[in-house]
């Protein structure tokens, strides 16, 4: 069955034309699987935030603009005072930058938020294919299925 698959990708991607291979080849490995990224994802964009997005972002000081900007570098992802035993002691300063920036952006709006989300989704995804393809020379087929099937890490 898989060889099939393969067989069936190959072919898809080896169009010649005048003997020259097409550039269609090149379009459609970075096309098909930063369009599956984008397509996946567009169903976040009119939710709401969830889950412990209250507390990482609506309620976060250093999100939401409460805080001075130099206390985010001080405090914990959750806004916590990295020194206070009820910090959850995870550091991640840059995170925090770029949620506050969205936050002063958008007013809030999670629309804004999952945009921002779905359009970095995107890019990492199309320099994933391109580390692949031109830096590691792996095949079409099996570049278009790693892109495609990679899991982005905190998505949930």
């Amino acid at each position: 069955m898989f060889s099939a698959f393969w067989t069936f990708i190959n072919k898809l991607f080896q169009v010649k034309w005048r003997g020259i291979q097409h550039s269609r080849q090149i379009t459609l490995s970075y096309v098909i699987p930063t369009a599956t990224a984008v397509l996946c994802y567009l169903n976040s964009l009119e939710g709401d935030f969830v889950h412990d997005d209250k507390f990482a972002i609506v309620d976060n000081p250093d999100v939401n603009g409460k805080a001075n900007f130099a206390q985010l570098f001080l405090n914990d992802f959750w806004g916590k005072a990295m020194w206070d035993n009820t910090s959850h002691k995870s550091y991640r300063p840059l995170c925090i930058v770029t949620f506050r920036l969205d936050f002063y952006l958008s007013h809030g709006n999670p629309w804004y938020f999952h945009m921002v989300n779905v359009v970095l989704h995107a890019a990492v995804t199309f320099f994933f294919v391109h580390m692949l393809r031109r830096v590691l020379h792996v095949p079409l087929a099996e570049t278009c299925l790693a892109a495609v099937l990679r899991r982005p890490p905190h998505s949930h």
